[in-house]
């Protein structure tokens, strides 16, 4: 095997690496539950009760949206190595 072919298999590889971590943290970012915000006992206030709703469904999408943007990179990172192995392969 030729080192052109080399080159483009590890960045075939490199592609699907980068892949599989995208849709793990897709994955990951699926599974966040919303927890109220009270600690270990539930106010007896319904403004309290609600405002913990509030800041726990806040507090979940923050960790969602970090867990998706992270997702979103290393999805660009897989479309790049894997059009560049592609280029080289058809190119080389």
């Amino acid at each position: 095997m030729n080192l052109t072919k080399v080159i483009t298999v590890c960045f075939a590889v490199a592609g699907g690496v980068a892949g599989i971590i995208a849709a793990h943290y897709w994955q990951e970012s699926s599974k966040i539950s919303i927890i109220p915000a009270w600690g270990n006992s539930e106010p007896l206030e319904t403004q309290d009760q609600g405002m913990g709703w509030i800041v726990g469904t806040l507090d979940a999408f923050t960790k969602s949206a970090t867990l998706n943007k992270r997702a979103a990179r290393w999805t660009a990172a897989s479309v790049l190595l894997s059009a560049v192995s592609g280029v080289l392969g058809n190119v080389l």
